[in-house]
C-alpha cells in the first residue's frame, strides 16, 4: 500500500479512535522480521500495512498505551484490527468504491477487535444497532443491548438466529439496553432473555458507567454485551468493562490503566479509580463536569481560584448542607452521590487524599480563556494540582501541574472517550 494513502487512513480513522493519539510526520525504514503493530515506546507504537511493507509509521502520545496483559490490551487489539482491514485496501482499483468502503470499514474493525472468530456476527449486530440508532419504535428513540457468549455450549435444538430476530418488527423493545439482555451463542443462534441483577456498591465494576453496571458485570469470561442508547451510542463492554463506544459517527476504544496512573492525583490509585469513575459515569449520563485535585502543599491557595461560600463547612447554605450530608471522603460516597455533586453547575474539588474541599464551585479563569467555561476551569485548576473537563458530548480531558504546552495551549495529560 502506497505510504501516503495509508498515513491518510492512519490520521483519519484510527488517531480518532485512540484519544490524545498524533501520527509522527516522520517515515521510518521497515523489514520483514517487523510485526506490522508492535511497541516503539509505552507511549508509541509502530505501523504498517502488512508483514512485507518497507516503510512505517509511528503515532504517539503523552500517555501510555496499555501493555499491561496483552489480551486485554484494547488499544493493541484495535490496532492490529485496524491494520488487518486497511490491507485489503490494495486489492480495490475503483476509486469510487474505496471511498464508500473507506466511510464504513471502522465497524469491521470493531468487530475483528471484539473477536476474530466471531466477527461477521458482531458486525451484523453492529449494524444492526447502526439502524436502530436512527429509527423510532412508536416515537420514541430504540434502546437495545445484545450479549454474545463465545465460550457457550451449542444446545441440541438452538433457539432462531439473532440476525433473523432482529428483523422482526417488535425487536427494538426486547431488551432495554440496562439491565435487560438478548443473548446469543457464537453462532448467533438466541439463547435467553435475562433480566440482570444490579451489583451491590462493593461490587459495581469500576471502570464502566454505573448505569450500565448489569451489562457490564454480564460482560466477562468469553462474553461481550453490545447496548444501543437512546442518545444513539454504541456502548461495548468485554472483560467486565467498558470496551469501546461509537459516539456520533467515531468510534473509540477505551484503555483505563494507563489513565489512572497519568491522573498522579489523588495520591492513592484506588481513590484514583474512584474519582475516573464518576468521569465516566458523567460521560456517559452527558450532563458534562469538571473536577480539580489540589496538592498538599497548594491547599491554602484555593480560595483565591474559588469563593468560600462554595466550600465544604461555610457559613452560606451550599457549605452547611455539603458539611451535613457527605461526612466521607470522596471515593467512599456512592457512585450516584458522586454524580449528583458532580452535576451541580461548577468544579467539584478535592484534596489529595480525595477529601471533598468544594462543589459547584465557579473558578476564576483569567480573560480570553481558549475554549468553553469547563475547559477553561480544568486548565486553572491544573495549577494546583489537576484538572479534569468531562465534556457533556462525553469525552474525557485531564490537564496536570506538568502538563507541557504547544504555544499557548496546554497539552492534556490524558484523555479518554
Amino acid at each position: 500500500m502506497d505510504e501516503t494513502l495509508f498515513r491518510q487512513l492512519v490520521a483519519d480513522y484510527l488517531l480518532p479512535m485512540f484519544s490524545g493519539t498524533s501520527l509522527d510526520n516522520q517515515s521510518y525504514i521497515s523489514h520483514t522480521k517487523h510485526q506490522p503493530v508492535s511497541f516503539a515506546d509505552p507511549c508509541a507504537l509502530w505501523l504498517k500495512p502488512t508483514q512485507n511493507t518497507k516503510y512505517r509509521v509511528k503515532i504517539i502520545r503523552s500517555q501510555p498505551f496499555d501493555s499491561k496483559g496483552t489480551g486485554r490490551s484494547a488499544e493493541v487489539i484495535a490496532a492490529k484490527a485496524f491494520v488487518h482491514c486497511v490491507s485489503r485496501f490494495d486489492s480495490i482499483t475503483d476509486k469510487y468504491v474505496l471511498v464508500d468502503v473507506k466511510h464504513n470499514f471502522m465497524r469491521r474493525v470493531i468487530a475483528r477487535a471484539l473477536g476474530e472468530t466471531h466477527e461477521t456476527l458482531f458486525l451484523e449486530i453492529i449494524d444492526r444497532l447502526t439502524a436502530f440508532s436512527v429509527e423510532k419504535y412508536e416515537g420514541h428513540a430504540i434502546r437495545m443491548s445484545i450479549g454474545v457468549d463465545t465460550k457457550s455450549v451449542p444446545v441440541a435444538v438452538p433457539g432462531p438466529l439473532l440476525v433473523d430476530l432482529l428483523k422482526e418488527p417488535f425487536a427494538p423493545v426486547l431488551a432495554n439496553g440496562v439491565d435487560t439482555i438478548v443473548t446469543c451463542d457464537g453462532n448467533g443462534a438466541v439463547m435467553e432473555h435475562q433480566h440482570l441483577a444490579t451489583p451491590s456498591e462493593s461490587e459495581m465494576p469500576m471502570f464502566a458507567p454505573s448505569r450500565f453496571a448489569p451489562v457490564a458485570s454480564w460482560a466477562k469470561d468469553g462474553k461481550v454485551a453490545i447496548c444501543l442508547t437512546r442518545t444513539g451510542d454504541i456502548v461495548v463492554f468485554k472483560f467486565g468493562r467498558l470496551y469501546a463506544a461509537r459516539r456520533g459517527s467515531k468510534w473509540m476504544v477505551f484503555s483505563h490503566s494507563p489513565v489512572i496512573t497519568q491522573m498522579s492525583l489523588p495520591n492513592i490509585p484506588d481513590h484514583r479509580k474512584a474519582v475516573y469513575a464518576s468521569c465516566l459515569d458523567v460521560s456517559f449520563a452527558h450532563t458534562g463536569g469538571c473536577i480539580g485535585v489540589v496538592r498538599s502543599d497548594k491547599v491554602n491557595r484555593l480560595k483565591s481560584v474559588v469563593e468560600n461560600r462554595d466550600c465544604v463547612g461555610s457559613e452560606s447554605v451550599k457549605g452547611k448542607y455539603l458539611a451535613t450530608t457527605i461526612g466521607q471522603p470522596f471515593h467512599l460516597l456512592p457512585r450516584p452521590t458522586r454524580q449528583d455533586l458532580l452535576s451541580m453547575d461548577g468544579a467539584l474539588i478535592l484534596d489529595s487524599n480525595c477529601e471533598v474541599l468544594a462543589v459547584g464551585a465557579i473558578v476564576s479563569v483569567p480573560g480570553g480563556s481558549i475554549g468553553g467555561g469547563r475547559l477553561a476551569a480544568a486548565i486553572k485548576l491544573r495549577e494546583l494540582g489537576l484538572g479534569i473537563k468531562i465534556s457533556q458530548d462525553g469525552p474525557i480531558t485531564g490537564f496536570h501541574m506538568n502538563s507541557r504546552m504547544d504555544g499557548d495551549r496546554v497539552r492534556p495529560k490524558f484523555t479518554a472517550g
